[in-house]
């Protein structure tokens, strides 16, 4: 796991995964959140690799009821997280 930190200092390998979590949390009610993750490799080229690889990503996914009652529901921390995936192709 990378936490804080760039994910160009990442290291993880063709059929791997690492997982990044910023430093930062955020508040949200009743600590409902989800993400979309969109993952490019921007230095290909720069790195030799042609066709660039295929790379992965999920982070949380939670559904919740289509309204929130936020008069009696409290604000919670959550820890948001990216986990990526590296073919091996």
């Amino acid at each position: 796991m990378n936490e804080g930190g760039s994910l160009a200092k990442a290291q993880f390998g063709p059929g791997e995964t690492t997982e990044y979590r910023p430093l930062r949390s955020i508040q949200s009610v009743g600590g409902h959140w989800r993400g979309d993750v969109r993952v490019s490799v921007t230095n290909a080229d720069e790195l030799g690799i042609d066709p660039p690889p295929v790379v992965a990503g999920r982070t949380r996914q939670s559904s919740w009821a289509r309204e929130i009652p936020t008069d009696d529901t409290p604000t919670e921390s959550s820890s948001v997280w990216v986990e990526l995936a590296l073919s091996r192709t």
